[in-house]
């Protein structure tokens, strides 16, 4: 009978020696998840978003007369970028400022949606009439219909298109030259 007792005492032990570890090892995995949800990872998405950059920048045209469309197509790198900007400006020369047209002005992720969603192709059409208005457009979608007055002073116009990434600290930027008719 003492060693039923004995026995019996000895899985009681362990099982609650058993119970303790099961705890231990439940507070340390919820402070381990804790952690993981703190300012840590933060830094850690500041260090991807530093990868961002443009893959592919292409104009279907390097001369646009009146009537025609511009297409312009653009895409960043497949870095796990969270969060970026992504302007295209028209420019009279390849650097960017105050004078120049925003044509196209979105905050791009990876659930953006159809207009600006990050690792993949975006394609914008642009049409330019004979008033010089550039109205461009996505899906249907008008992007920005802007006067292009302010940048011409003769025709034909030698100009520059400009599309520029950036991730808050981190810009990346390229330009094509285009000549409007």
């Amino acid at each position: 009978m003492a060693y039923v007792r004995l026995g019996e005492r000895q899985r009681e032990e362990n099982k609650m020696n058993n119970f303790k570890l099961i705890k231990r090892y439940a507070a340390c995995l919820m402070a381990f998840s804790l952690l993981s949800c703190s300012d840590v990872t933060n830094d850690v998405d500041q260090d991807q978003n530093t990868l961002l950059r443009i893959e592919n920048f292409n104009l279907d045209r390097l001369e646009i007369f009146p009537g025609e469309t511009l297409g312009i197509a653009w895409d960043s790198s497949d870095a796990p970028i969270f969060e970026f900007d992504a302007v295209i400006y028209l420019s009279a020369d390849d650097d960017i400022s105050v004078e120049d047209i925003k044509v196209f002005d979105e905050a791009c992720s990876f659930d953006a949606g159809s207009r600006c969603e990050a690792d993949r192709e975006v394609n914008a059409d642009c049409l330019y009439t004979s008033e010089n208005q550039f109205t461009c457009r996505q899906n249907d979608a008008l992007l920005s219909d802007n006067n292009l007055d302010p940048l011409f002073d003769v025709l034909p116009k030698d100009a520059f298109v400009i599309l520029e990434l950036c991730d808050g600290s981190n810009c990346d930027r390229q330009n094509r030259p285009l000549t409007f008719r």
